[in-house]
């Protein structure tokens, strides 16, 4: 009994740490997106 539920909540930790870790590269690539268009922008306005 004890054992099952030991095993589930480390399966559930797992999975949280599973979204956390994927969240965090989302999070990641939006921000390396937004600031690779922002240098994008600064230097064509600097070249135009």
């Amino acid at each position: 009994m004890l054992g099952k539920t030991l095993s589930e909540l480390e399966s559930s930790s797992n999975l949280f740490i599973n979204y956390m870790y994927s969240f965090g590269f989302l999070l990641f690539y939006i921000v390396y997106r937004i600031l690779n268009n922002m240098i994008l922008t600064k230097t064509m306005y600097f070249y135009s």
